[in-house]
């Protein structure tokens, strides 16, 4: 039997260094450091940095609309309805744009929060489901270094939020195995994941039935809390979705459900079956083959001993990507639900390999040096966390705010066509809404008919990359003054 090495296993040591061993073997300081560690990993500088215009300032535009119209249920794109997500995200940056001002660190608080909340969540589940604070360490610390998890945390999107609330609603499974009530949040995490993320949110009844049936509860799935909790999440999730039914009807589930949740995931031309593990591979290295092997050691303890911990993370990490694996388009974003469950696998099998007491110390505290470190780097220096996102449309805005009126769209010329013909948004014209308050009405791919369209008599704008604008010049009537030229961006008029 391994012996835990405890505070009063190191009296006969020097004082300061029996208290820094007592420290580090105490688990709310495992707690406090993953807390302290992940807001500054994950909450400083989110601002200054731009909006990815896929898909942050597509939907910080939509919470921005909601203060606009006033509008709480029905989302609008640059004024007109849009369809294409659920809503819960989108309020939390409302509520956040209300509270401080539209801002970019506004739209990308909750995703952080909620990243914080993960990284701490993951450290409690783990230390939970295998009763030992090292497990909740070392799943904590694979979280929070997954290059993935960490870069989307800090991005206005909706996938780590719904990674908190799915991996919350399981802990409260968990938790209803012994006090039954807990039934009931696991129904309302569930519900406010259908509200972040759909179908995909709603994945966490599809593992709650795989894990009850591995771990042989089959009583559980007719115990009227857990039946009331899974009431619950509808009685959350249907009203809004039936609301947009009756308000908008077709429109609605032409958007909402027939191309989201169809023509998307199951008919779009998909990648290959391993192209899931692929990307884990490498945007997740080098935790993923190691949380390979912790799924492989809870497999042969659940032939063992059928217990309720390997049914669990068999039944996560199993239900998530098999199913997820019969789309056609597959992101990684589309599985980050499974991340926590992956974090814990792998934080098993780093204790185990660490195989004793002082070996488990000895790694935390070259962790936690390795943390400070980070922390003063990003603290005491310009060093920037984030990519800098649409610069060249940044700078445009403000002239094209200035020089093209409320209302009047801005011509585009040889810039990416929309993706879908019903879709009202482009790569490129999300950040220009959202940063100018102005759209792109037309964009035309056809020199000749670009070239018809802005010579006529009316004061018009256009949008274009300044390698095309150059050669557009070569054949046009007349010259068009360059308003704005911002890298690869020109915004000119025709007069």
């Amino acid at each position: 039997m391994t012996h835990r090495l405890e505070a009063h296993d190191l009296k006969d040591r020097n004082p300061l260094t029996c208290a820094i061993n007592a420290l580090f073997l105490e688990p709310r300081f495992h707690g406090a450091f993953f807390f302290f560690f992940a807001t500054v990993f994950l909450l400083s500088k989110l601002y200054g940095r731009g909006l990815a215009s896929y898909d942050d300032a597509f939907y910080a535009e939509k919470a921005k609309e909601v203060l606009i119209t006033g509008d709480w249920l029905t989302l609008h794109f640059h004024g007109e309805p849009s369809f294409e997500n659920v809503p819960f995200y989108i309020w939390l940056m409302a509520l956040m744009f209300k509270a401080f001002g539209v801002s970019e660190y506004a739209a990308k608080f909750p995703s952080a929060f909620f990243g914080v909340c993960s990284v701490c969540l993951v450290y409690l589940f783990g230390k939970r489901l295998f009763d030992d604070k090292w497990v909740g360490f070392l799943s904590a610390l694979t979280l929070l270094t997954t290059r993935y998890f960490t870069k989307y945390a800090r991005h206005a999107t909706f996938d780590v939020t719904l990674t908190f609330f799915f991996m919350l609603a399981l802990f409260c499974l968990t938790l209803g195995l012994k006090r039954r009530g807990y039934f009931l949040l696991f129904g309302v995490c569930t519900g406010i994941t259908i509200l972040t993320k759909s179908l995909i949110g709603a994945l966490t009844f599809p593992v709650a039935f795989v894990y009850l049936i591995l771990s042989r509860r089959y009583k559980t799935l007719f115990d009227p809390f857990f039946l009331l909790g899974m009431a619950l999440a509808f009685v959350i999730a249907l009203p809004w979705h039936l609301h947009q039914y009756f308000l908008h009807g077709e429109a609605f589930v032409d958007v909402n459900l027939k191309w989201t949740l169809v023509e998307r995931a199951f008919r779009e031309k998909g990648n290959p079956w391993y192209d899931y593990f692929r990307k884990l591979l490498i945007d997740t290295f080098p935790w993923f083959p190691i949380a390979v092997l912790g799924f492989v050691s809870m497999v042969r303890r659940y032939l063992k001993e059928r217990d309720d911990t390997s049914a669990l993370l068999i039944a996560w990490s199993a239900t998530v990507i098999g199913v997820m694996n019969l789309t056609g388009p597959k992101r990684l974003a589309y599985i980050m639900s499974v991340f926590p469950c992956l974090s814990i696998l792998a934080g098993h099998t780093l204790n185990t390999w660490l195989s004793s007491e002082e070996n488990r110390l000895r790694f935390a505290k070259i962790v936690f040096c390795l943390f400070f470190v980070a922390t003063l780097v990003i603290l005491a220096t310009p060093y920037q966390l984030d990519l800098d996102r649409e610069v060249d449309i940044r700078n445009i805005a403000p002239f094209v705010k200035e020089h093209t009126p409320p209302g009047e769209g801005i011509l585009g010329y040889k810039l990416p066509p929309r993706p879908y013909p019903f879709v009202k948004f482009h790569s490129i014209n999300n950040a220009l809404v959202f940063y100018s308050d102005r759209s792109l009405s037309d964009i035309y791919q056809n020199e000749e008919e670009f070239l018809e369209k802005f010579n006529s008599p009316k004061k018009q704008t256009a949008l274009a990359f300044w390698k095309d604008y150059e050669q557009l010049l070569t054949k046009a009537p007349k010259t068009y003054p360059v308003i704005k030229r911002s890298g690869r961006l020109v915004y000119f008029s025709n007069f």
